[in-house]
């Protein structure tokens, strides 16, 4: 999403959008993971803000389904760090 927001992409930027709001819908057919609203923060305006609220909606949905399944959510600088801890 902040690819899109760097390259001013409103195309990219939606489509992303449209991509998570299948994901979720597809996930609440399976199971109840309650109600989001995907894209209450596009604004083909300004698309940092859309990066920003794209942020905040899967890291709402992350910390609803990680407390749900009593784990802790790790976090890494970047990807280098996540292979080597995941590959050990």
């Amino acid at each position: 999403m902040y690819f899109a927001a760097k390259e001013n992409n409103r195309h990219l930027a939606f489509m992303s959008m449209v991509s998570f709001n299948a994901m979720i819908s597809d996930i609440c057919e399976k199971t109840d993971i309650g109600e989001y609203n995907v894209f209450k923060g596009y604004d083909p305006k300004n698309l940092e803000k859309t990066a920003a609220a794209f942020d905040d909606l899967i890291n709402e949905y992350l910390q609803k389904e990680y407390r749900k399944a009593n784990l802790q959510a790790e976090r890494y600088k970047d990807i280098d760090s996540f292979v080597r801890q995941y590959l050990g």
